[in-house]
């Protein structure tokens, strides 16, 4: 699906803190500097190396039901795709960058949704070859997890046909996936996450100043939760279609995860906004509301009390969003009001308070 370009929210996030520059004591510009490092290397890197070690998981599975094609093979196919969808998800918060922007552009090679049937099929049904080079010159809407999705769920797909040109496709895709998976982790471990953690210092271009990164990142937050309200359930509730259900504009409609998709998707935010304590196999990620308890406590609990709102709506949809469209629809838009709430509080009441600014350490313990 198609984000808003990072880029202009830069001046945004510079608008909405240029005040923090001139009048913030030192300490405190450190703890802006500690809560964008920990957010680019723990929440984005961190969920992009998640996202290399599942996707290699995923090509050994494909490779295993490519060559031996078993329900139990399939089973775990799927369950692979899902273990290696949560870490992109969660990480969609951080969609710009290489993400988005060209040459790079690694977002769509991984995500272009909804899926093309049309375009899977063509492949399918053809017979250039599906080596690397093959695969590699595949158009977005031909691979990444929608077109292996498809391949996995698709009405119609039996077990037997994975021994031939399906299966050697899915493996392909899987092969893929952690090539523009790498790569995009290599971009953000060799320059960009410093672009962003670094704003400000003489190096770096992106950011003007430090304010500037704080407040363009937080920015995201809102795209993301506004992309979840206006794309990933408003187009399916119909909104752009004069109110009929359009159950074919779903994120992953043919697994039923589109909920799911979206919960990781929260996930992510709540990690940047409450923080995530250390554990045997995570780091401990600074959440910004313990800076907000220390400026504007009062917000700091109304930011706590519209995020669990918001995914407790979300949890409400029980049914798989291509269903709940058509037989639940008052529940997904209340799910996505409750979302547009968030998204206001952030955009509003959150980047005004972060014009004015005091120190804190530690997260506020999600």
């Amino acid at each position: 699906m198609k984000r808003r370009d990072f880029v202009g929210y830069v001046g945004l996030g510079a608008a909405a803190l240029l005040l923090g520059r001139a009048c913030l004591p030192e300490d405190t510009t450190d703890v802006r500097r500690r809560l964008l490092r920990s957010w680019t290397e723990e929440l984005a890197i961190g969920e992009y190396q998640a996202l290399v070690s599942a996707a290699q998981s995923l090509t050994e599975r494909a490779g295993e039901l490519a060559e031996d094609p078993t329900d139990e093979r399939l089973q775990a196919a799927k369950q692979a795709w899902r273990n290696a969808r949560g870490p992109l998800k969660r990480a969609e918060l951080f969609g710009f960058g290489p993400y988005l922007e060209e040459p790079q552009r690694y977002g769509p090679k991984l995500d272009f949704w909804p899926v093309r049937p049309e375009a899977v099929e063509l492949v399918l049904s053809g017979s250039d070859a599906l080596d690397a080079a093959g695969t590699l010159a595949l158009g977005a809407p031909s691979k990444g997890f929608p077109a292996m999705e498809y391949l996995l769920w698709a009405p119609g797909a039996v077990v037997a046909d994975f021994g031939g040109r399906r299966g050697e496709y899915l493996k392909a895709l899987a092969g893929e996936l952690v090539r523009v998976a790498e790569r995009l982790l290599e971009a953000w471990k060799t320059g960009f996450a410093l672009e962003v953690s670094e704003a400000g210092l003489d190096h770096v271009e992106l950011f003007p100043t430090l304010p500037a990164a704080l407040g363009g990142v937080i920015q995201q937050a809102a795209v993301l939760i506004e992309m979840i309200r206006g794309d990933k359930l408003g187009k399916p509730l119909g909104d752009a279609a004069g109110g009929v259900p359009q159950p074919d504009k779903c994120e992953s409609q043919y697994s039923g995860d589109a909920m799911q998709d979206i919960l990781h998707n929260l996930d992510g935010v709540r990690g940047l906004l409450f923080g995530r304590a250390a554990d045997d196999t995570q780091a401990e990620v600074l959440g910004l509301n313990a800076y907000l308890t220390r400026l504007k406590p009062e917000l700091a609990t109304r930011v706590r009390t519209k995020f669990d709102a918001a995914v407790a709506s979300c949890l409400e949809v029980r049914l798989p969003l291509t269903e709940a469209v058509e037989r639940s629809p008052a529940l997904v838009r209340s799910a996505a009001d409750a979302l547009g709430e968030l998204q206001r509080l952030i955009e509003v009441d959150v980047l005004g308070a972060l014009a004015v600014s005091v120190g804190f350490s530690g997260n506020d313990g999600d």
